[in-house]
């Protein structure tokens, strides 16, 4: 389980770093991790339980939370990804809302 939230802790940084870019045009690195879409969200971290976030392993810094469609390597589910503000977090909904390719992050 530790394992998982470490790697759903990098995704999510990896996009929220792209989501920084998403006014410029960015050519991503070849990846097998595709974010199709935003499910729901954006969550505020009281939403949630501190065990819980104890647990998943998220840190302090990160306030936000979006459920996301991700594909990595021909399997798609939905994944939690966190941001440290809520801006960030819109900016991601914002692109699906206007773009039909998905976002490629590596992790």
């Amino acid at each position: 389980m530790k394992k998982l939230s470490k790697l759903l802790f990098w995704a999510s940084v990896k996009l929220m770093v792209m989501s920084r870019h998403l006014h410029k045009e960015v050519e991503l690195a070849d990846s097998k991790t595709l974010i199709w879409d935003v499910i729901d969200g954006p969550f505020h971290i009281s939403e949630f339980d501190q065990q819980w976030l104890d647990e998943a392993g998220i840190e302090g810094d990160f306030e936000f939370m979006m459920v996301v469609k991700m594909e990595e390597d021909g399997v798609v589910g939905p994944v939690n990804f966190w941001y440290k503000t809520e801006e960030e977090a819109i900016a991601v909904k914002n692109y699906f809302k206007q773009n039909i390719e998905p976002l490629e992050v590596q992790i």
